[in-house]
């Protein structure tokens, strides 16, 4: 029937000990949710872990989990973990856009000039400037031969600052002229997204080893959060998105509140989608936690437009 072509998109994220991955579907223009899984890995997947004899347990692990979930990883999106690339944000300079994006080059060759050959560069242009992803190579292929022996075709590769903003944008959660910020939690590391009038601004991260307490993390991230406002945003951001692992703990929220009295709220990348489909309730604790997730999946899901 003519209008009837069915889409479907998957996200994965692989981040530290979890396991994250968002199926959607468009059909007839609407798009629902089919799975959502949130599952503990076996154990941290490091880059030694990816690149030893661990790689294979995980790549079996994902194969159980589609195949226990029903999910047919169709038109795949995998996150690379923040070794697997570099994220700089450079302003424009004076000329064309060839001239700006020779200039960026330029600069990285200074920052990396005996190994830029291991990285693949990419842009994203935005109406400040720049973002360069110097993504590293043998980083891509291991990603890319875990996602072969789990079962993982032709995935499509992004980074979590990315697949967050598309996240909100699909969402209908970004905030005309204002700004705000998206504050993404995990276990290893927080990433701190700057949004002003609909646009990416600036990005930080904010990582943490294991010997740092509850209270040291939530008092660094607070911290981070604060330098990103006080040197990058134009104005005061009217609201403070959480999402991640840790967004559904009150003590991050009330720790951010504390530290900047901007308003806090937990943010629903599903919040345009159909959830019905999946014939549970999915909490909202459990759709903050696949953000990056879901942003991934409305990328791939759009990618035949």
């Amino acid at each position: 029937m003519f209008g009837a072509r069915q889409r479907k998109a998957t996200g994965i994220q692989i981040a530290d000990r979890a396991l994250h991955i968002v199926e959607l579907c468009r059909q007839r223009g609407e798009v629902s949710l089919t799975g959502l899984v949130q599952e503990a890995l076996p154990f941290a997947c490091t880059p030694a872990r990816l690149a030893g004899d661990e790689r294979a347990e995980i790549a079996r692990f994902l194969r159980r989990v589609g195949k226990e979930r029903g999910l047919s990883f169709a038109n795949p999106g995998m996150a690379l973990g923040a070794h697997g690339y570099l994220l700089k944000r450079r302003p424009w300079i004076r000329g064309s856009e060839d001239l700006n994006r020779e200039h960026l080059i330029w600069e990285v060759q200074q920052v990396l000039p005996d190994r830029l050959a291991a990285y693949r560069l990419d842009f994203a242009k935005t109406p400040q400037g720049y973002f360069l992803v110097a993504a590293r190579k043998k980083a891509l292929a291991l990603y890319q031969a875990l996602c072969r022996q789990g079962g993982v075709k032709g995935p499509l590769f992004d980074i979590g600052p990315f697949a967050l903003y598309n996240a909100l944008e699909a969402s209908g959660s970004l905030a005309g002229e204002e700004a705000e910020l998206l504050v993404d939690i995990s276990p290893a590391e927080a990433l701190v997204l700057l949004l002003n009038a609909g646009e990416l601004q600036a990005v930080g991260t904010c990582a943490w080893g294991e010997a740092e307490t509850p209270q040291v993390r939530r008092e660094q991230l607070a911290e981070r959060v604060g330098q990103v406002v006080g040197t990058e945003s134009p104005r005061r951001p009217g609201r403070i998105w959480l999402s991640g692992p840790g967004a559904a703990d009150p003590e991050w929220g009330a720790c951010l509140s504390a530290s900047t009295a901007i308003p806090i709220a937990l943010f629903d990348p599903l919040a345009e989608v159909d959830l019905s489909p999946m014939g549970e309730e999915v909490s909202p604790a459990a759709r903050a936690a696949c953000a990056v997730a879901a942003g991934l999946a409305f990328r791939c899901l759009s990618e035949g437009d």
